[in-house]
C-alpha cells in the first residue's frame, strides 16, 4: 500500500515538474519575442526600417542558436 502511494506520488511530480519546465520554456519564448518586438520598436526610431530589420533579425537568430545550445 505504502509502496503503491510512493509511485503515485513520484509519477505526479514528474507530471508537475514536466509541465513547470515546459511553461518555464515558454515562457523565455515569450521574453524573447517582446524584447525582439521593443528592439525593433526602439531601432526603428533611432534609425531607418531596413536597419531595424536587420538588427531584429540578427539577435532573433542569435536567441535561437542560444535557446538552441542550452536546450540541448
Amino acid at each position: 500500500m505504502k509502496q503503491d502511494l510512493r509511485a503515485r506520488s513520484r509519477t505526479s511530480r514528474a507530471r508537475d515538474e514536466a509541465a513547470f519546465g515546459s511553461a518555464r520554456t515558454m515562457m523565455k519564448y515569450v521574453a524573447a519575442a517582446a524584447g525582439l518586438i521593443w528592439l525593433y520598436h526602439w531601432t526603428a526610431h533611432m534609425a531607418t526600417q531596413e536597419i531595424a530589420i536587420g538588427v531584429t533579425t540578427l539577435t532573433a537568430a542569435t536567441i535561437v542558436i542560444i535557446f538552441g545550445v542550452s536546450q540541448s
